[in-house]
């Protein structure tokens, strides 16, 4: 078995990569999008300088790096939020020459492709063409059926302004394309899978492995009876993971509650006429972040959708009960009302009442984050590479 892995840096296919090295199955990873369109002074240089981005536990002469400083240059531009339609068409062209490149130096005796949804609209379509025994082609589905996303923005269409649909509709039809190309589909949340399935995707062909979470709460909880919750917010502060569903909320239980946000602004307009119970940290590191997961109660996720919710799992095995929407994993984990709640996003009235009613029964809220950590302990970064394994040896 020979595995070709071509993924942007996530963390959860470094986790992958890792298993795939501790299972002795030879690879060869390919990370992000522009590095083959450079020079070789340029590739020596980069690669060099991007191996102190890898787990210690990969391998890198089975990697070639990704060029540091167009990623750093998109994301900026992603980050200003201007021109969203330009930078998108410029991305989904740098991938059409990668997937070229690619297929010029994939080794025939491949068995397997791994490759992440939006990244193989060429690269498969070309695969299936091969003549002799092709590869299986495996897509990591990072985001909702395309189309489902396109329903979505027609549902907040009064949010256009902070995040217009940016993409054309040939984007679309190429990215809803990829489903159909591959072999096998790996999902990380049942959410995830129905969203492709009510597009017309085929159930056989989609896998569900989780992604996992290896923290568990070493710091001492502070004990904060009869003080106001602390509510933990961590991700992108965007439309698009229901930040403005979030200021209401916050607007509405100034006297129980304050909300502290881990995470870089995309639409900086959702900062403007913020509750004085908001408090903005930007980004922290994992082990700030933990630190201060000591310090709070709740975690609140009202993404509007989310491919798996990797903040919440790590946030629920810290212990912090999560109020969160059933666009992520979160239907995966939690039990309703006894190790945490499933809310819509807009349902801003339903969550200031569960907040209130934790703010007054504290042992509940105790109670809760007990289970809640015991029942995040079935998710580990293990039983995703396990997962994984079984999938390429045909056992999945």
């Amino acid at each position: 078995m020979k595995v070709l892995v071509y993924h942007p840096g996530k963390q959860h296919i470094y986790k992958l990569v890792e298993g795939l090295e501790k299972n002795n199955i030879t690879y060869h990873f390919y990370t992000g999008l522009y590095y083959t369109c450079l020079n070789k002074t340029s590739q020596k240089y980069l690669k060099s300088l991007n191996k102190k981005r890898f787990s210690t536990r990969i391998n890198p002469k089975h990697v070639s790096c990704i060029n540091l400083y167009q990623e750093i240059l998109f994301s900026l531009w992603a980050r200003t939020n201007i021109f969203m339609r330009s930078r998108n068409r410029l991305l989904f062209n740098k991938q059409l020459s990668f997937q070229k490149k690619l297929l010029k130096i994939i080794p025939h005796d491949v068995s397997h492709v791994i490759t992440f949804h939006t990244n193989a609209f060429y690269l498969y379509e070309k695969l299936q063409e091969y003549k002799t025994k092709r590869p299986h082609l495996i897509l990591e589905a990072a985001q909702p059926h395309p189309l489902w996303i396109q329903k979505l923005y027609e549902k907040y269409s009064h949010l256009e302004k902070y995040f217009p649909l940016n993409y054309t509709e040939d984007m679309i039809t190429a990215y809803a394309n990829e489903f159909d190309l591959a072999d096998t589909i790996v999902v990380p949340s049942t959410f995830l899978k129905n969203t492709l399935m009510e597009f017309g995707v085929e159930e056989h062909k989609i896998s569900l492995i989780f992604y996992g979470s290896d923290y568990n709460n070493v710091y001492p909880r502070e004990n904060r009876e009869n003080k106001k919750l602390n509510i933990a917010y961590c991700g992108l502060v965007s439309p698009s993971k229901g930040f403005h569903f979030l200021k209401e909320v916050a607007r509405q239980t100034k006297r129980v509650a304050e909300f502290h946000i881990f995470g870089r602004p995309i639409a900086r307009r959702l900062l403007n006429k913020l509750p004085s119970n908001i408090h903005l940290y930007g980004f922290v590191s994992h082990k700030d972040l933990f630190k201060y997961y000591s310090f709070m109660d709740i975690f609140y996720f009202p993404t509007l959708y989310d491919a798996s919710g990797l903040a919440l799992l790590e946030g629920m095995s810290f212990g912090l009960v999560p109020i969160a929407s059933p666009y992520s994993i979160a239907p995966d984990i939690i039990e309703n009302g006894k190790n945490g709640y499933i809310v819509e996003p807009e349902e801003i009235e339903k969550t200031v009442e569960i907040i209130n009613n934790l703010y007054l029964n504290r042992y509940k809220l105790f109670e809760m984050s007990k289970k809640i950590m015991k029942d995040t302990k079935k998710f580990t970064w293990s039983h995703y590479q396990k997962g994984y394994i079984q999938l390429l040896e045909g056992e999945h």
